[in-house]
């Protein structure tokens, strides 16, 4: 896979090289959303080749010299990341200083009889990327021992649970870390079948920065 590489906690940028050819089926993330474009009717809008995209992200630094040549030489700082964030102790807020939060009113839940749905990474799984072994053989939902009881529940027990857009049936783990108000349902099961968590989401935004809301869904917990 051709790509161009950064990172969380730095400013440089750098390239990634194909190290092995793919096997089987294998295909890059790239190749990825072009056959998703053409299936939705916007294929156009994606073609182009690895070093054709590559050239087009890296325009806008163009004019500070970084070029994708350049970076065919060495990974680079990009020259226009700050090098001191907020080195003049200017901040976009009233009073130009940082702010703490004193105060937060978050709107009303809406819960009614239902929970949040919670999906996290955890130590050995980002998102859906997961060793085969790690895997459980089925989607595990984690529960507030108190609510199993209340809704009629026992540990282990099969129970569905449903959003507004789709349901999965797991099993139910007790588990008396989780808050009574969520459901969660790690990890995010990758085995070709719709029994994921992402059949629960809603395609919901944030408030600020327009982000995906992974943890706005609400779901309700349903005997099987």
């Amino acid at each position: 896979m051709e790509d161009l590489v950064t990172a969380y906690g730095h400013n440089w940028i750098g390239l990634a090289h194909h190290v092995v050819p793919p096997r089987g089926e294998a295909k890059t993330d790239g190749e990825i959303l072009q056959l998703l474009a053409k299936r939705l009717g916007f294929g156009a809008g994606l073609e182009g080749d690895p070093q054709l995209w590559m050239k087009r992200m890296l325009e806008p630094l163009a004019a500070d010299g970084l070029t994708l040549e350049k970076l065919h030489e060495k990974a680079y700082r990009n020259p226009k990341a700050a090098g001191v964030p907020f080195s003049e102790r200017r901040f976009g807020t009233p009073s130009g200083k940082f702010e703490f939060i004193t105060e937060y009113s978050p709107g009303p839940a809406n819960l009614g009889s239902g929970f949040h749905l919670m999906a996290t990474k955890t130590l050995s799984m980002v998102n859906s990327q997961i060793l085969p072994e790690d895997s459980p053989e089925e989607p595990v939902v984690r529960v507030n021992p108190v609510i199993l009881v209340e809704r009629g529940f026992k540990d282990g027990d099969k129970a569905w649970i449903v959003s507004k857009v789709g349901k999965v049936k797991t099993r139910l783990a007790a588990d008396e870390k989780v808050r009574r108000d969520v459901l969660l349902f790690n990890p995010a099961l990758w085995k070709g079948e719709l029994c994921g968590v992402n059949q629960l989401r809603e395609a919901l935004l944030t408030d600020i920065g327009n982000g995906a809301a992974m943890h706005q869904t609400v779901v309700q917990l349903k005997a099987e």
